[in-house]
């Protein structure tokens, strides 16, 4: 029975190690039965391997495409191990590591066969430097005597780099550059692998470089002597150079040159910054000359960005007064002539045409319309000219639409001219008096009633003022009398919306709280109950109200108890409702009424 027994256990034991069901890991497996041992066996707290007879291995071992390291005594070992000469990571598993790992503070990199790299190593197309240790280095290193900066990912950079509050430049391979440097196109100066900015000392000569670290090519100063121009060359230049959209003149001296110059039977003048003035008017010594676009000095009319000046024969800027060929023209302070627009001068308000000349008269500036009499002063306020009405503001032109004066509103249509009587503006209708005041409140124009908004809107529909409700029409008249409104009648005594029992032709009628005539029964005090229908006419007969069936007799009243009609028997109880479908009692004795109200002896 034993060997049976064994037996079983051996057969089921090998099914299991030629058919694995799952991936065996030294952490999850462990042997602790008494039969023979195979694969990862834990003992003491530590992993041996067994083959399938049972030999426990050593050395090197490829196990589930993992590769194990197993010592002399078979122990499977972890962390960093020297084998050959070479070093080798396994991991807390076991398992042999390859690339990247994070072991002591530092990453470290092992190659596909697990052996660890050392000194300079091409890493998916990036260099990194590990150190004797093999750690892989960042920041900076000095490598036979050159800098190399590594990233904080261990990568070498290249090009600029900012460290230290500064920057620095790497070439392609990584070295830091010193001294002057050509880098895209642009000159540089390092001083320890710093980029250095401002004014710098080079062999006798100060170069100016800007805050970019770039070489000013251009202009750079010299302390002592003055400016001079340096080409992207560093070679000092003379004559006119252009230097960021200005221009400057360098003399034979190669320093720059201030003030009035003349060349080539020209005049030009350079400002404190040694910038030629172009196309523009500056003071020079208390009068103002004018320059053209080439920087040359002019005089007579002169158009600067679109705006016109005049320069006397003395080159001198015009900024008052002006009679050319018997027309007058205004200059300003700036000596810009004035056109197309008002200007008050001394006092007065003239007007200027799109030529700058003096007008007077109706005139049209940008649009707008001024009006100017004979001494050429603009008119403000209202004014009559012709049969018509006008108003000037105080922007100086004519106003057209809603205008607020004297405490109203007026307005002028796109003529300018002031609008009376019934208006209509942008869909809306308004009033205007004699006076060409626009009105609101209740307006009353012959036999009838008008109602206009605070906003001056003609109202229509439904309005409330006084305390009372009004209806007007859509031609705005108000409403008055019993008047029929979407289906409805209401009674409107003198234009006001009343609720509650009206007389009417002798008659009374109640109306509700929101004015709408109660058409259905209606109770008049001490006379009793009536029926009145939508046409305000009082009913008889049958009448069906609110689902319940009433009588009302010749006299129009409702009918209360026993009714005979057509030769049958109805009964109606204290509210005048018929009673139907149902046993009541009356007089002490107990009637059946069918559904259709009729009594039905039993």
């Amino acid at each position: 029975m034993k060997r049976q027994f064994l037996c079983i256990c051996a057969i089921f034991l090998g099914f299991l190690l030629y058919h694995p069901t799952a991936v065996v890991s030294a952490e999850e497996t462990t042997n602790t039965t008494s039969g023979p041992k195979v694969g990862w066996v834990l003992t003491d707290g530590i992993y041996q391997y067994y083959d399938s007879k049972g030999d426990k291995l050593f050395g090197w071992q490829r196990i589930n495409n993992n590769w194990y390291y197993l010592g002399n005594d078979g122990n499977m070992q972890t962390g960093w191990i020297v084998y050959g000469g070479r070093n080798y990571y396994l991991k807390p598993s076991g398992e042999m590591a390859t690339g990247w790992v994070y072991t002591n503070d530092h990453y470290q990199y092992l190659d596909s066969y697990g052996i660890q790299k050392f000194g300079w190593q091409q890493i998916n197309n990036n260099w990194y430097y590990l150190d004797n240790n093999g750690d892989m280095q960042t920041g900076w290193v000095v490598y036979a005597n050159h800098h190399y900066y590594f990233k904080p990912s261990g990568e070498m950079a290249t090009g600029w780099v900012f460290t230290n509050n500064h920057y620095q430049y790497l070439d392609e391979f990584g070295l830091r550059k010193e001294g002057l440097q050509h880098i895209n196109g642009h000159w540089y100066c390092f001083s320890d692998g710093d980029m250095m900015t401002g004014l710098i000392t080079r062999n006798g000569s100060q170069l100016l470089f800007g805050d970019d670290g770039s070489l000013v090519n251009g202009i750079s100063y010299r302390h002592e002597y003055g400016y001079y121009f340096v080409d992207s060359n560093m070679e000092y230049q003379t004559g006119w150079q252009l230097f960021n959209g200005n221009w400057y003149y360098f003399g034979s001296d190669k320093l720059m040159h201030h003030g009035w110059l003349s060349y080539n039977g020209n005049w030009y003048y350079l400002d404190d910054e040694g910038i030629m003035v172009a196309n523009r008017s500056i003071e020079i010594d208390g009068k103002l000359y004018h320059f053209d676009a080439s920087g040359i000095e002019r005089s007579g009319w002169t158009q600067i960005n679109g705006y016109w000046y005049y320069y006397n024969s003395e080159g001198k800027l015009v900024s008052d007064w002006l009679t050319y060929n018997g027309n007058r023209y205004y200059f300003d302070e700036n000596g810009v002539m004035v056109a197309n627009r008002n200007l008050e001068i001394d006092g007065k308000t003239y007007c200027f045409d799109s030529f700058g000349i003096e007008r007077s008269g109706w005139t049209q500036i940008n649009d707008n319309w001024y009006y100017f009499d004979v001494e050429g002063n603009v008119v403000d306020g209202w004014f009559t000219y012709g049969k018509n009405r006008y108003h000037i503001d105080e922007n100086k032109m004519m106003s057209t639409g809603w205008v607020y004066t004297h405490n109203h509103y007026q307005y002028l249509n796109t003529y300018g001219i002031q609008q009376f009587g019934w208006q209509q503006i942008n869909g809306n209708w308004y009033y205007f008096d004699e006076a060409g005041d626009m009105q609101t409140g209740w307006l009353k124009l012959g036999d009838y009633e008008y109602y206009l908004k605070p906003s001056g809107e003609m109202a229509t529909g439904w309005i409330f003022t006084n305390g009372y409700w009004q209806y007007l029409l859509d031609s705005g008249v108000r409403l008055s009398g019993i008047v029929k409104i979407n289906e409805h009648w209401y009674y409107l005594a003198d234009g006001n919306m009343h609720t509650g029992l009206v007389r009417h032709d002798g008659s009374l009628f109640l109306f509700a709280d929101d004015g709408s005539l109660v058409h259905g029964i209606l109770y008049i005090f001490q006379q009793g109950r009536y029926f009145v229908n939508s046409n305000m006419e009082y009913q008889t007969g049958w009448q069906f109200f609110v689902g319940n069936w009433y009588y009302f007799g010749t006299d129009k009243r409702m009918h209360y108890g026993w009714l005979s009609y057509n030769g049958n028997w109805y009964y109606f109880d204290e509210s005048g409702v018929m009673v139907l479908n149902r046993s009541i009692e009356i007089n002490g004795q107990v009637y059946y009424f069918d559904a259709f109200g009729i009594y039905q002896p039993s």
